[in-house]
């Protein structure tokens, strides 16, 4: 019964140390991700705050040009209506 326990123990040593020979690499990549991801995010807060600056600074303008788009439209509109017999 010995023998049985001091194999199962070697065994479990020999799966540990393979566990802690790829459980470095591992939180190695882990900690790249999560750097990644926190620059990815830094970044996108950044062109958030740029776009939010840009569209505050302009939307009048953009709003104006949208709401009047159609005008050339409507008075071609009212133009070919006119020219009807």
């Amino acid at each position: 019964m010995s023998a049985e326990i001091e194999k199962a123990t070697e065994r479990v040593a020999k799966l540990r140390a393979q566990i802690d020979k790829v459980s470095g690499p591992l939180a190695d990549a882990e900690a790249q991700l999560r750097a990644a991801e926190d620059a990815e995010k830094a970044r996108r807060a950044e062109r958030e705050i740029e776009y939010s600056r840009e569209f505050a600074r302009n939307w009048p303008e953009r709003a104006s040009e949208a709401a009047n788009s159609g005008d050339d439209a409507r008075q071609r509109f009212y133009d070919a209506l006119s020219a009807e017999p």
